[in-house]
């Protein structure tokens, strides 16, 4: 099983798309979901694909970044730099779902199964 973000065009450049990656520590290798259900047929897997997981996970981070804001204390003593680190945080995330909500990228689920003639 593998849940990933994937493209749904192949080599997709939107702006969105250059926005969440631009924002990530590391550059990612955005795939289309063609291209990863296309590799792991070609190692013989028996590939199952959910619908797009993008708006429960919209979902979930909204949520959560309600729950996290309602623990801050605006008034609060904490340690410089603490601030920047919550919005760089937040900013993350609502790039994320900007991503999700421009309809470039989503969140699937595969299933790969390798069917083993020998055990059957």
């Amino acid at each position: 099983m593998l849940t990933a973000y994937l493209a749904f065009k192949p080599s997709d450049t939107s702006p969105a798309i250059k926005e969440w990656v631009a924002q990530k520590p590391a550059c990612p290798t955005l795939w289309s979901l063609e291209q990863t259900c296309t590799l792991f047929s070609k190692l013989d897997f028996e590939v199952r694909k959910t619908g797009s997981l993008a708006a429960s996970v919209r979902t979930q981070i909204l949520k959560a970044l309600a729950m996290f804001s309602e623990k801050i204390a605006p008034y609060s003593k904490t340690s410089r730099g603490w601030g920047q680190v919550i919005i760089a945080e937040i900013k993350m995330w609502a790039c994320r779902i900007k991503v999700f909500d421009s309809g470039d990228i989503a969140i699937f689920r595969i299933y790969g199964r390798k069917s083993v003639p020998a055990l059957k």
